[in-house]
């Protein structure tokens, strides 16, 4: 059996919705707490990222660019225990605003692609946008600056093409980013939910599963532009988007698992039917058949141990992020679960 397993994550959002301070970010913070679970990036993209971070820490700005998409690969792990290399694909905000196929940006057609792979899409909205209500229908305004349309179409589109590959729906991360900006005083968590689910209705469709996490790399300089104070850093919820994504990731990892060893089962027993019903009166294609069906045997035995193993372990992963999950809004077909319901689902 391998020793890490695979998760990929797609990154959407507008332009300086807080993409790449989240991920800065997000590995400064799970790194550096060293508590049960830990992120790693490969070593020149963890010297580059942390050199970034630090320039935050120190008042500088973060280098935001939407040139290109950015690639990383991180490892996950529990205690000291590697589990899961987590691909991670931050797409460029003006990819969203850019014409894909002939005569499109590529990494535009890539973004299709990364999608339809993707086992969790992360959508970013900076939380400047929350700080007020936004009443029952969001304006032009806000649909426009948080390219609301472009990421409900992309959503939409991985959802069909997943359906049509009789394949599960990836599950959906909504990051309100730069939380720090809103006032969650006077600003209740419900209340914003009701505003997401008007702003993205395909996230609480019928067979998504979805979470909705605030997220903060700090109060930086009170604005969500420029600048950081010095000292001002400190990532405050961005582990919780990735627990569920890797939550998530296990869960549906498990029951394709179930169902491979379902199928095995049967044919188990469908050879142990044709090993029965051979006839033994030509007895040299008798004992190949009988010597191709042993073999047969034999080696689903062999994956049915390696899928039992993985599925067991990956449940056993699902079931140690479930407590870190429990004040997170998380949602069902639209409708509001809590962690521990969604144990055994």
């Amino acid at each position: 059996m391998r020793e890490k397993d695979e998760a990929t994550i797609a990154v959407l959002g507008a332009p300086r919705s807080g993409k790449t301070t989240y991920q800065l970010a997000l590995l400064a913070g799970m790194t550096a707490v060293g508590g049960r679970f830990s992120l790693h990036a490969h070593h020149e993209d963890g010297v580059d990222m942390f050199g970034r971070w630090q320039a935050i820490v120190d008042g500088g700005q973060v280098d935001v660019t939407d040139a290109a998409p950015v690639r990383r690969v991180f490892t996950f792990s529990r205690g000291l225990v590697p589990l899961t290399d987590v691909r991670w694909t931050d797409f460029r905000g003006g990819a969203l605003d850019t014409k894909g196929g002939p005569g499109g940006a590529s990494d535009t057609a890539e973004l299709y692609e990364e999608l339809a792979r993707a086992d969790c899409v992360f959508v970013m909205l900076s939380g400047e946008h929350f700080r007020r209500p936004a009443g029952r229908r969001p304006g032009a305004e806000l649909l426009g600056e948080t390219r609301a349309h472009q990421i409900s179409r992309l959503i939409t589109m991985t959802c069909t093409r997943r359906h049509e590959a009789a394949l599960p729906l990836p599950a959906l991360a909504l990051l309100v980013t730069k939380a720090d900006l809103v006032d969650w005083e006077e600003r209740a968590v419900g209340d914003v939910v009701e505003e997401l689910r008007t702003l993205l209705p395909v996230a609480f469709g019928a067979g998504t599963r979805t979470a909705v996490c605030r997220v903060s790399a700090g109060p930086l300089n009170g604005t969500g532009q420029g600048p950081a104070q010095r000292g001002s850093a400190a990532p405050s919820g961005v582990h919780l988007p990735l627990l569920f994504a890797l939550a998530e990731h296990y869960r549906t990892r498990a029951i394709r698992l179930e169902e491979r060893l379902a199928a095995s089962a049967l044919r188990q027993e469908q050879i142990g039917r044709e090993l029965a019903e051979l006839s033994p009166r030509s007895r040299w294609p008798r004992d190949r058949r009988h010597g191709d069906l042993q073999q047969e045997l034999a080696r689903i035995g062999r994956e049915r141990a390696g899928d039992r193993a993985w599925a067991d372990r990956h449940r056993a992963e699902r079931r140690a992020l479930l407590p870190a999950l429990k004040a997170v809004a998380m949602f069902q077909d639209g409708r509001p679960v809590a962690s521990g319901e969604q144990e055994d689902g």
